[in-house]
């Protein structure tokens, strides 16, 4: 995904306040680590189907330990584990004789906060290990690094490095806190650098369990093939969201149509959502769905002109086309959505454009275009195309009053609702010159 679409699908960032965005309903990691894991995730989520099928599993087993990894996973421990491998107090060299047990004594002499804070940063560590290796020993969970290698590695420092010391350890024993950081800083660095690594990753993939569980996700099949079917969708930022179908089994093009405010964006933002958390691996906020693997999301959204460029609304639009075009010549396969495409020109114009454009469209049959407009004189040229589905959102007028059921159905709507609506905003009144008294 490119940082248009980024913006325009509100996944890291939204106008609408600094929690309004998709990253937010799926970030509950407890370490920094796990939250930039989780992000890039997001911003680059398009894997082979069979890796998104594991992925699947593996956050299907993580959702009943999200509690049991809340309790073992702190993230001062962590914080510290992080600054101790970055330490720059200088290692002692000690061997096991009087001579460097009167040396280490000496440095925690005269260096009290240096001692402290490595004896401090060694035995939080310690039992971070002991913890992870436990839950590991109860839960061997399947992550993308090696499970059984991370265990291998806490063991190997447990058992060689921290039991054999652990007394001296507990006792704040001058050498064996020496010793044991000696050991740690020169032997087994790398080694401690992996398990942090597999805590973040791990870490990540339990904050999207827990969102699975808290929005009550659900896994969608996934499918080579093209095709596209995702039942009772909604939006995840609707409080209390009125629920769609959105399917294309034998179409790659669908043409939302219907009035202002009755709901084409959201609903395409709501499938935009669906096929980057399918894609992540996670269920999907539907009550279920089969969906097409794909190698790219675009979106066309929040076009805008731009003063200093000397560059029109239409001209901003055609570059975002032209960077479409980029994209579907690199993956081949891509979900593209788009809201009211053209609307920077004429309606002659935009109307000869968005049929040239589906033309093309039609051409890559694995990619998928999901496009609102409120151009219906389109169907009179496109209606016949077996691979193209048309969409329509409607809203009711009763007198003076519309009324907006949000519901998306087959066919087309030919209604135009923008003088009502001016007229219900009570615009024409303001706009009123008063009279003087």
């Amino acid at each position: 995904m490119d940082s248009q679409t980024l913006i325009d699908l509100e996944i890291l960032e939204s106008s609408e306040g600094k929690n309004n965005h998709l990253f937010h309903l799926l970030n509950h990691t407890i370490t920094q680590g796990g939250e930039d894991v989780l992000k890039q995730k997001i911003v680059q989520p398009f894997l082979p189907a069979q890796v998104i099928r594991q992925t699947q599993q593996t956050i299907q087993q993580c959702m009943p330990l999200i509690q049991q990894w809340h309790q073992i996973i702190q993230e001062r421990n962590i914080v510290m584990a992080e600054l101790y491998l970055q330490s720059n107090i200088q290692i002692s060299n000690l061997e096991k004789d009087a001579y460097h047990q009167w040396k280490a004594k000496l440095f925690k002499w005269q260096h009290p906060d240096y001692f402290h804070y490595l004896h401090s940063n060694i035995v939080s560590l310690q039992n971070l290990l002991k913890d992870v290796e436990q839950f590991l020993t109860n839960h061997p969970i399947a992550t993308s690094l090696s499970t059984i290698l991370i265990q291998q590695q806490i063991q190997h420092i447990l058992n060689n490095i921290l039991s054999p010391n652990s007394a001296g350890l507990a006792k704040r024993s001058a050498f064996a806190t020496l010793y044991v950081d000696m050991l740690m800083r020169r032997k087994v660095t790398d080694n401690i650098k992996n398990i942090l690594e597999w805590i973040y990753e791990t870490d990540a993939t339990m904050s999207m369990a827990h969102a699975c569980t808290l929005y009550q996700l659900h896994f969608p099949e996934i499918r080579e093939e093209s095709f596209w079917e995702i039942k009772n969708l909604r939006h995840l930022f609707v409080k209390e969201p009125i629920m769609n179908d959105a399917v294309l089994t034998q179409q790659n093009i669908m043409f939302v149509t219907g009035p202002n405010m009755a709901g084409k964006t959201t609903y395409l933002k709501a499938i935009a959502h669906s096929i980057l958390l399918a894609h992540l691996g996670m269920g999907i906020p539907a009550t279920a769905g089969k969906i097409s693997v794909v190698k790219d999301l675009f979106s066309f959204i929040g076009i805008t002109d731009s003063i200093s460029k000397g560059e029109s609304y239409f001209q901003a639009e055609i570059n975002r086309i032209q960077l479409l075009a980029g994209c579907l010549q690199k993956n081949k396969s891509v979900a593209v959505i788009i809201d009211e495409p053209f609307k920077g020109t004429n309606i002659k114009d935009a109307l000869d454009c968005t049929i040239l454009f589906t033309q093309l469209a039609l051409q890559w049959s694995q990619s998928f275009f999901i496009i609102a407009t409120h151009l219906t004189e389109i169907y009179a040229t496109l209606q016949d195309n077996k691979k193209i589905a048309f969409y329509y959102f409607e809203t009711k007028q009763e007198a003076d009053k519309l009324i907006f059921d949000y519901k998306c159905k087959r066919g087309l709507s030919e209604q135009r609702l923008g003088l009502a609506i001016f007229k219900q905003t009570g615009l024409p009144e303001l706009m009123q010159p008063k009279k003087n008294n």
